[in-house]
C-alpha cells in the first residue's frame, strides 16, 4: 500500500513548487511579449497554524485549503482572512497605487 501513496505524496506535496515554475514561466511570456512593462503584486495565503502546543522542536504544521473547489467554511474563513496579513495589505497597497498612478497618467493624456 505504501508504494502506491508515497507518489501521490510527493506530488501533492510539490504541486505548489510546480504551480510556481509555471506561473513565472507564463508571467515571463507575458511581460516579454506586451509593449508596455508589467509588475507582479502578489497575493499569499498564509493560514494559521494548528494546534501550536502539539509542535516538536522545528516542525509546524499548517492548516492549508484543500485543492479542490469544494471548500470548508474553515477553508473559507481562513482564505478571507489572510488578506489582513502584513504582506496581503502591502500588496493591496501596491494596486491602489498602480490603479492611482494610471488613472493620474490618463487624465493628463486626456487634458493634452
Amino acid at each position: 500500500m505504501e508504494k502506491i501513496f508515497i507518489p501521490l505524496k510527493n506530488i501533492y506535496s510539490n504541486w505548489d513548487n510546480v504551480q510556481t515554475i509555471q506561473n513565472e514561466v507564463l508571467f515571463n511570456y507575458m511581460d516579454e511579449s506586451m509593449p508596455f512593462e508589467l509588475e507582479k503584486v502578489e497575493f499569499e495565503y498564509a493560514p494559521e497554524k494548528v494546534q501550536p502546543g502539539e509542535l516538536s522542536g522545528s516542525q509546524e504544521t499548517m492548516q492549508r485549503a484543500s485543492l479542490n473547489w469544494r471548500l470548508t467554511a474553515r477553508e473559507k474563513k481562513s482564505i478571507l482572512a489572510s488578506i489582513y496579513t502584513l504582506k496581503n495589505q502591502q500588496s493591496l497597497k501596491r494596486l491602489e497605487e498602480i490603479f492611482e498612478d494610471s488613472h493620474n497618467s490618463q487624465s493628463t493624456d486626456s487634458i493634452q
